[in-house]
């Protein structure tokens, strides 16, 4: 399920539903990925490490919104850069974590007051690719 609301989404209806899916997969295929999307809005990022750390190949996706919070409207490119850099890199730690299920950050969305051009369009996914790699202790390659 993408982007589960909470507290719309009840977490134990999630989580059976995780399963449920999960146990479709391995019906036919014990090396597919099976990817567990967080609720959005009020909820702990740390809610499904539990149930999914007794999974083998889960991918816990994370999603990420700027945009919808005014705290950014004024922010410039560069402190965006940064913001992601500190507060996002932390905040993925807390779902990466050591022999557990691997993170993926799916979707990131900020707003910018400046022009976007090519090249800070990419840096801005090189900043993912790098955070995503650093919060990863699972020997993905990079």
């Amino acid at each position: 399920m993408n982007e589960p609301m909470a507290p719309g989404v009840n977490l134990d209806t999630l989580i059976k539903y995780y399963q449920a899916g999960y146990d479709a997969v391995r019906k036919h295929s014990e090396n597919a990925y099976v990817i567990l999307s967080n609720r959005l809005g009020p909820a702990d990022s740390k809610e499904l490490l539990s149930f999914a750390s007794g999974l083998k190949r889960v991918v816990i996706d994370v999603h990420y919104y700027n945009l919808f919070s005014d705290s950014f409207n004024n922010m410039n490119p560069q402190q965006n850069i940064d913001f992601i850099y500190n507060q996002r890199a932390s905040a993925l730690t807390t779902v990466t974590t050591t022999n557990g299920p691997l993170s993926f950050v799916g979707k990131s969305k900020t707003r910018f007051s400046a022009i976007k051009t090519d090249k800070f369009l990419f840096l801005i996914s090189l900043v993912w690719s790098t955070i995503n790699c650093i919060s990863s202790e699972n020997n993905v390659d990079c």
